[in-house]
C-alpha cells in the first residue's frame, strides 16, 4: 500500500518562493520545454458500448 503524504505550501522549508508574474512563468515552461499553453478541448463522447452479457444477441435494442 502507497503512503500518501500531504504537504502545506505555506509551511513547508522546501518551498522558497511564490512565482506570481505571467511573464516570469511564461519564460520559465518555455526555458524547461514545457507547453505554456492549455491543451485543446476535445468533443465529450458517450460511454463505451460493452456487450451485452445477459440479452443474448448482439444487437442493442433502441
Amino acid at each position: 500500500m502507497t503512503e500518501t503524504v500531504r504537504a502545506v505550501p505555506l509551511q513547508s522549508p522546501m518551498i522558497i518562493a511564490f512565482i506570481t508574474e505571467g511573464v516570469v512563468i511564461l519564460g520559465t515552461l518555455g526555458h524547461l520545454g514545457e507547453p505554456t499553453s492549455p491543451p485543446c478541448l476535445i468533443q465529450a463522447r458517450g460511454p463505451p458500448l460493452w456487450e451485452m452479457q445477459d440479452s443474448g444477441s448482439d444487437a442493442i435494442d433502441a
